[in-house]
């Protein structure tokens, strides 16, 4: 890493770990300053409510350099010439990555394999080897760093021609469980890569595993869940995919097995049914499917454009249940623990409902838990 990259690294790093900025905010005050600008200012004189905001200490950023020259880990950033295109289709996508291994796997298109962390014996067999087989088709794969069906399909990659991407929910540097760190080394050491928008020493919060699967979803050209229950997270990332358009693939389970019910819904709401990497080959599209949207920032952030709220005319054909739910979260953003309260429903009978409208484009669930209208 030369000077000039520690510098700015540094400069990236403590912009990302001040405390008062939400990630929008810090993403802009980077697209305004540019690469050049950013090391040498005081940006956070110049801000509204600027006593608000606490920058990390210096020893902290210092060490978190030492981190990332140790082990090897490359910082992209928001704009960059490695940053992926396809995360710019997000609405919120990352100012950093921490990539360690061969960035370069982000190139190939890639499909996600995603699903439950407790799946049968058939199922994980069945995802490692279509996994492994989906090489044959010149398809890689991407998941998460989860025990489970997430360690089958990255096991499967690792099989075959091209190795796996993971996209971790902790920080670089970090493994959990601690169970597949082995499996992550080994996927660095074959030339595959490991990332994650968090730097190294940030606290983990359960919303950042969410916040993950995101990234997954716009990585692909598609994403296959092999096995989910209900709730999942799992379903977050088809949630993803459907949103950003990617081909939504489902293996057909007996509903009478546990982890069915995700996969059964998935296929209510559209997803397209496989059983052998031959069929998610015909399906999968191997180009990501950028819609050129907010491809040439990379130093000026775009208007959003307006959220279009769900037809009413299609509220009619919500069941009476779900339709009072969602005219609840169009008064105002609501917690899971509100909604609970104000419906009567089970925990296992309103998750259910809510991924029905998420899955249906009535709702989105931000990374601070507010489900909100789309």
């Amino acid at each position: 890493m030369s000077d000039m990259s520690q510098y700015l690294t540094m400069a990236l790093c403590r912009l990302y770990l001040s405390r008062g900025l939400s990630l929008k905010e810090k993403r802009q005050i980077f697209s305004d300053l540019g690469p050049e600008k950013l090391p040498g200012s005081a940006w956070w004189e110049n801000l509204p409510l600027a006593e608000e905001i606490t920058l990390p200490k210096e020893k902290e950023l210092t060490d978190i350099l030492a981190f990332l020259e140790e082990k090897k880990v490359i910082t992209i950033y928001y704009g960059h010439a490695e940053y992926p295109k396809s995360l710019y289709e997000l609405t919120n996508p990352p100012l950093l990555l921490f990539a360690r291994g061969n960035i370069k796997r982000l190139l190939g298109p890639l499909c996600a394999i995603v699903g439950t962390r407790s799946p049968g014996e058939r199922a994980c067999r069945w995802t490692k080897e279509t996994a492994q087989n989906l090489a044959d088709y010149n398809i890689g794969i991407i998941s998460g760093g989860a025990s489970g069906i997430d360690s089958a399909a990255l096991q499967g990659g690792l099989l075959g021609s091209l190795p796996p991407v993971v996209v971790l929910g902790v920080p670089a540097g970090t493994f959990y469980p601690k169970s597949e760190e082995a499996l992550q080394q080994q996927i660095i050491a074959a030339g595959g890569l490991v990332i994650s928008e968090y730097a190294p020493g940030t606290t983990v919060r359960r919303d950042m595993f969410l916040a993950r699967n995101r990234l997954i979803a716009a990585l692909s050209g598609g994403v296959l869940v092999s096995s989910a229950g209900i709730p999942s997270g799992a379903l977050s990332t088809a949630a993803f995919a459907q949103k950003l358009g990617r081909v939504l693939m489902t293996l057909p389970l007996s509903p009478w097995e546990k982890a069915s019910a995700g996969n059964n819904l998935l296929l209510r709401r559209g997803a397209k049914s496989v059983t052998s990497a031959k069929e998610i080959a015909a399906d999968f599209n191997s180009t990501l499917p950028l819609k050129g949207k907010n491809l040439n920032l990379p130093f000026a952030e775009k208007a959003a454009a307006p959220k279009k709220p769900a037809p009413a005319a299609n509220l009619g054909e919500l069941p009476p249940p779900e339709e009072k739910i969602f005219k609840y979260i169009c008064a105002a953003p609501r917690l899971l623990e509100e909604l609970l309260a104000y419906s009567g429903h089970s925990h296992g009978e309103l998750a259910t409902m809510l991924l029905e409208l998420e899955l249906g484009g009535y709702i989105t669930k931000d990374s601070a838990g507010y489900f909100s209208a789309a």
